[in-house]
């Protein structure tokens, strides 16, 4: 089976001598903020009542540490101070998207961190999960808006990442989305 994905095809249309270079990927407490910020966003858009930004983190990487992959076992074995530095730089993002997103009312239809997929008949199979999808498509009529949370420098592969979803999207309802958009936290923009 061939899975496809924003990742990987952003890696190999972005340098292909990097896409087959053996994968020297290490965790550190900058590359781990991003799924944790992504993680306490989550759920701190669905708790029962209000939860701050350092409490959003605080109960994603206690969820985290159960994960059985590496971004578990990179959490879990955290020195204090890598912990410390973790946690500051995801409650940063965190703060930032309730500061700049203003609460989405049930009727929006807001789904964070939306998983999609889609499989013709055969052997591939295309996975991506948005950052936030909002609306839904009315028959034949788009109305979804997918946003995609980026923290750091802007860069032009951030609009192949939309097009991925845009794609995916297209192809699981037969109804492209209406709005596709790039949210840097840091540049509120």
């Amino acid at each position: 089976r061939l899975w496809v994905s924003k990742n990987r095809l952003s890696g190999m249309h972005g340098c292909e001598v990097r896409y087959l270079a053996p994968d020297d990927f290490e965790w550190t407490p900058a590359s781990a903020a991003g799924f944790v910020a992504h993680k306490a966003i989550e759920l701190a858009q669905y708790w029962r009542g209000e939860l701050t930004p350092m409490d959003a983190v605080d109960e994603a990487l206690a969820r985290l540490v159960d994960l059985a992959d590496g971004r578990g076992a990179y959490v879990a074995g955290l020195t204090d101070g890598d912990w410390a530095e973790l946690r500051s730089r995801a409650v940063d993002r965190v703060t930032k998207f309730v500061q700049d997103f203003p609460p989405l009312p049930r009727t929006a239809q807001p789904v964070y961190e939306a998983a999609a997929k889609w499989q013709p008949p055969g052997t591939i199979e295309f996975t991506g999960k948005a950052d936030l999808v909002v609306g839904r498509p009315s028959g034949r009529e788009s109305r979804l808006l997918i946003v995609d949370l980026k923290s750091g420098s802007r860069s032009y592969h951030h609009r192949d990442d939309l097009r991925f979803y845009a794609l995916l999207q297209t192809l699981r309802q037969s109804v492209p989305p209406r709005q596709l958009v790039t949210y840097y936290l840091d540049y509120a923009d």
